[in-house]
């Protein structure tokens, strides 16, 4: 089966570096158009610079700061994680969940297959949380490739 664009998201943890693996396999093999992703909540800002911001001007020059700091990481961990592969990078600030945002972007850029990286969150932690793994693959219009959390 073909991906034309493959969809591949990060927390930017080492467990989500997982799904990088099979996306560069993905491109090079299939000439697959690779986009990763990380998506944020705009609340998560520290309490602390939170009673310093005095609008909403100065919040949206925050998360844009963010952004570019964020997308700048992300471009930086592509070069070094897929290895030659070109790869486009998307940061998302919002207030909506990630699952969501995931899902947004996957039909957006019309996404062929998402890659998604386990976690290994215990029972008790997706019984209160829920997963944004098992929400996306609810959600998503394209097929959802669940990467397995690396055991030691």
């Amino acid at each position: 089966m073909h991906f034309d664009t493959v969809l591949v998201t990060t927390d930017l943890s080492e467990d989500s570096f997982e799904a990088f693996d099979f996306a560069a396999y993905q491109a090079k093999t299939e000439n697959s158009r690779v986009v990763l992703l990380y998506t944020t909540n705009s609340w998560e800002i520290p309490p602390a610079l939170a009673r310093h911001i005095p609008n909403s001007e100065t919040l949206q020059t925050y998360q844009d700061d963010l952004k570019v700091e964020l997308n700048d990481k992300l471009s930086v961990i592509a070069q070094e994680r897929f290895h030659g592969v070109k790869v486009d990078t998307m940061v998302v600030i919002s207030s909506r969940p990630a699952s969501e945002e995931i899902v947004s972007v996957a039909d957006k850029i019309n996404a062929s297959l998402i890659v998604i990286a386990s976690h290994g969150r215990g029972a008790v932690g997706q019984m209160f949380l829920g997963s944004v793994v098992d929400k996306v693959i609810k959600l998503a219009s394209c097929p959802v490739l669940v990467i397995p959390r690396k055991t030691n």
